[in-house]
Formats: structure tokens, C-alpha cells, sequence
């Protein structure tokens, strides 16, 4: 299951930065980061899940996602 991350500032954060992030709620398949925006795929949706719920609002690099 894919996780959509936006409103990214991705001239400060980084792939190995949303990894961070974003590996406490599961193990991370894969992850491709893009001007403005991210995704990052778990193994089971029940990761995604916990993820958006956890992540969703979360000021980085004084941004909300």
C-alpha cells in the first residue's frame, strides 16, 4: 500500500529524511521522493494506515504534510 506525502519541502528534506520518518510504522518497500511531493509503499495497508493516521498534519521543515 502507497502513501501519498505532500506540501513536501524537498529542497530540505530527503529520501533517507522521510525513511525516518515514516519507518516506525512498518516495513518500508519503497519510497521515490519528487519536487513538492513523496510516496513511500508499505508491505500490508494496515502500515499505510497507521502511517497517514500518525503523519497526517505534521510540521516538517515548517511545513504541514
Amino acid at each position: 500500500s502507497r502513501v501519498f506525502i505532500g506540501n513536501l519541502n524537498t529542497a530540505i528534506v530527503k529520501k533517507g529524511d522521510i525513511e525516518a520518518i515514516f519507518a516506525k510504522y512498518g516495513k518500508i518497500v519503497g519510497c521515490s521522493v519528487h519536487k513538492g511531493y513523496a510516496f513511500v509503499q508499505y508491505m500490508s495497508e494496515r502500515h499505510a494506515r497507521a502511517a497517514v493516521a500518525g503523519e497526517n498534519a505534521r510540521i516538517i521543515a515548517g511545513q504541514p504534510l
